[in-house]
């Protein structure tokens, strides 16, 4: 009875662990979110006649604006998909914590 209490009690703490990893890797993915859409917003009120540059490293290489345009909805599409991801692993480990500490509970209960 002792060691399934210390093997469930591994895995709420194993579980709540993930679920802080988790949380930050989501703020991360919505900061970048955020950044990408912002910058396209700022696209909407550049002319097609201007030059718009992306950056390369260390370098900006001049590029169209449709093709950045592009590749920042490509960005956002791909960390909406990364946040639903990450969002779907957080449900589970907090079901999992949720589940390992009710299961704790009745152990304790059981033993007195």
């Amino acid at each position: 009875m002792q060691n399934l209490a210390s093997q469930i009690q591994e895995k709420a703490v194993d579980s709540q662990q993930q679920l802080r990893t988790i949380m930050v890797q989501i703020a991360a993915k919505e900061r970048a979110l955020k950044i990408s859409e912002l910058a396209k917003k700022e696209l909407e009120d550049v002319g097609e006649d201007k030059a718009v540059y992306t950056s390369l490293g260390k370098m900006f290489m001049k590029s169209d604006l449709a093709s950045v345009r592009t590749h920042l909805d490509a960005e956002m599409a791909s960390l909406r998909e990364d946040i639903e991801a990450l969002q779907k692993k957080q449900t589970y480990h907090e079901t999992t914590a949720s589940n390992a500490e009710q299961h704790l509970q009745k152990i304790k209960e059981s033993i007195s």
